[in-house]
């Protein structure tokens, strides 16, 4: 692709001197903050392209966060289940390890992203029991 040429959407890039990821999503760069934030999309960090000039021209849209659904843990036991409604999101924490297995799940630290407090949604809305 020549610097002029804007990669396609669903394209990850980022600037040749620069650790920011953005997703090429709608004509438009999300910034995507964590290597967590970006496997919670199914996306490789392999996948990265090297930015044109084109693509970061772009106008900045929201930032890509967690897909809903997504679980989340912190340094404490709980384990938080990312909901969103397209603009905000919030954490649910998991009531129990029983409430966790019917869910489908089998695995913490298999299925959860260990994240920092800071990275954890703000709202914290009522737990899944």
């Amino acid at each position: 692709i020549g610097d002029g040429s804007l990669h396609p959407d669903g394209s990850l890039v980022r600037a040749a001197n620069s650790p920011d990821v953005y997703l090429i999503d709608n004509s438009q760069k999300r910034y995507v903050g964590s290597p967590e934030v970006l496997a919670s999309h199914n996306h490789q960090a392999a996948a990265i392209k090297t930015a044109t000039a084109a693509d970061l021209a772009l106008s900045r849209s929201t930032d890509l966060y967690f897909r809903e659904g997504t679980l989340l843990k912190n340094t404490n036991p709980a384990v938080y289940l990312v909901d969103g409604n397209g603009s905000t999101f919030q954490r649910r924490a998991i009531a129990s390890t029983d409430i966790f297995l019917l869910l489908g799940y089998s695995s913490v630290a298999a299925e959860a992203y260990t994240v920092p407090d800071s990275a954890l949604p703000v709202i914290d809305s009522s737990p899944i029991q």
